[in-house]
Order: structure tokens, then sequence, then C-alpha cells
């Protein structure tokens, strides 16, 4: 009876310890990433920022010792990787593999600052502040398209037009240089779309 009960409380120690442990991290990440944030905006601090930019979380965690490195960078907009498969290709599907782990191992290895030399570790990324307007694409955060930017002729040449949804009627316009006129829907996806905004959602929240 008193081993079970020895048992229990050595378990109920152990998870207590854990919790604060994990809280102090968070709060920890929190602090930094303020820091950081409050460091970027001393240099660009403008109504542009406030809307485009967010915050990028880098974890990079050594397999030997455990050790993880988190850093918080700014970013504008994100460069996805493409999944090469047969098949069509959907925007939840590279920022799937966007955050997806990633193993740096052989000549890619970065330097273990606790272990003091270079070791096989893991990296990834998260977003840890949304922006209010997300260039290409969303997470776990509700995005709305409002704007598509094309572009049509070859890598030296063309030309550009806009298509753009009317922020209080919902109606989709095309702009082509002087000339604007109403478009459906179903003609906003098209094959020369070159850069997407989408803007969140009302009923989303900030990470």
């Amino acid at each position: 009876m008193c081993e079970n009960v020895l048992n229990y409380t050595i378990n109920s120690i152990k998870v207590i310890v854990e919790n604060i442990s994990k809280t102090l991290i968070v709060f920890r990440e929190n602090q930094k990433s303020m820091e950081a944030w409050k460091r970027y905006l001393r240099y660009d601090d403008s109504k542009v920022v406030d809307m485009f930019v967010g915050q990028l979380r880098s974890s990079l965690k050594c397999t030997v010792c455990g050790y993880n490195s988190v850093t918080f960078d700014p970013f504008w907009d994100l460069s996805l990787p493409i999944l090469k498969c047969g098949s069509r290709v959907t925007l939840q599907q590279c920022l799937e593999l966007f955050t997806k782990e990633e193993k740096l191992d052989g000549d890619e290895k970065p330097y273990c600052s606790k272990c003091k030399t270079r070791q096989t570790c893991l990296k990834n990324f998260t977003i840890h502040k949304f922006p209010s307007i997300l260039v290409l694409l969303s997470h776990s955060a509700l995005y709305n398209l409002y704007a598509v930017c094309n572009h049509s002729g070859s890598t030296f040449s063309g030309h550009y037009t806009a298509f753009c949804r009317h922020p209080y009627s919902d109606e989709w316009h095309e702009f082509n240089d002087s000339k604007v006129s109403n478009i459906s829907t179903n003609c906003v996806v098209c094959p020369e779309a070159y850069i997407l905004f989408y803007e969140i959602s009302r009923h989303s929240s900030h990470l």
C-alpha cells in the first residue's frame, strides 16, 4: 500500500515538474518573441507593417543532447515548397510541407552550441504571429482571398492585370490598365495567377 502511494506521489511530482517546465518554456518563448518584434519595429514601424508582416518561429533541435534553439523572425511573405506529383497540388499540401519537420544531416549538420560541435538536428517552422493580410497562404487561421495579381506573357516580358473583390458588395472586378470591368467568381481562379492576397477573417483570431 505504501509503495503504491509512494509511486503515485512520485509520478504526480513528475507531472507537476513537467507542467512547470513546459509553462516556463512557453513563457520564455513568448518573452523572446515579443522582444524580437520590438527590435524589428525600431527599424520598420508603419501601417504597412501592421497589415502585412507576421512572425515566424524557427526551431532547431539537436538529436544528440536534445538542446532546442528557437528564434523568431519577421516575414512579409512565405516561399512555399511545391510537391512534385502527378495529381493536382493544393495550397494546404504546400503549407503542410512548409511546416513539416526536416532532418539536417551530413553536410547540412548545423552547429550545436551545447555539444560544441556539428550534430544532426531537426528543423521546424511554424507561424507564431499571423499578419492581418497574408500574401499567398494561411495556417490554422482563416483567410479570405481578396485580390489576385495576374501575369501573361513570358519570363522576360508580359502584361499584368488584377482581380479585386469589393470590400462591401463582395463582387469581383478586373483591372486591366485603365479599364475596370465586372467578372464572375469562377474567373478569379486562372492559370495566369501570379500572386494571391488573403485577408484574415473576422471570425479568426491571432495566435
